[in-house]
């Protein structure tokens, strides 16, 4: 039994600690599935159901990457996408809890630092900023759970 006002206090510190950094592991990037194949560049393997997911390549403000989709298909509840594109609709709101609520759901969406940007089927994006690139779906953290399959994606640069 807790009975001093000092040992509630230092169990609630403690609760609060614990509580904070379970939430900021949510937001860590992890790392994506990397394979080798014939081709151009390693093939990555991102998942429906991970949020963001690192990919090691260090990206320069402007520097062009090229992106191919190879596979794959995910599941996102009951829909079934094919193809990096994604579900064929957008929130449209800026409340929304997609990353990119204006870009189609389920679509591949890529960040470097804080600037988030649609891949899609984009062959070639400048990257926004200096840092590492990172890769996901456009969905919502929370509606991670029911997400399965991934994309296999070729990256060069």
């Amino acid at each position: 039994m807790i009975s001093s006002l000092a040992e509630k206090f230092f169990l609630g510190a403690f609760l609060f600690i614990l509580f904070s950094a379970s939430c900021r592991l949510s937001v860590i990037s992890q790392p994506a599935t990397v394979s080798t194949a014939n081709g151009t560049g390693p093939i990555y393997e991102i998942s429906a159901g991970r949020s963001w997911q690192g990919t090691g390549i260090r990206l320069r403000s402007g520097e062009t990457i090229q992106i191919q989709f190879i596979s794959g298909e995910i599941q996102d509840g009951e829909a079934v996408i094919r193809g990096s594109t994604g579900a064929g609709w957008a929130c449209d709101d800026k409340d929304c809890c997609e990353p990119m609520p204006f870009e189609q759901r389920d679509a591949l969406i890529g960040r470097v630092g804080d600037n988030f940007f649609l891949i899609g089927d984009q062959n070639e994006i400048p990257s926004p900023a200096d840092g590492e690139l990172q890769l996901r779906i456009n969905d919502c953290d929370a509606g991670l759970f029911d997400n399965s399959g991934s994309f296999k994606i070729r990256i060069s640069h």
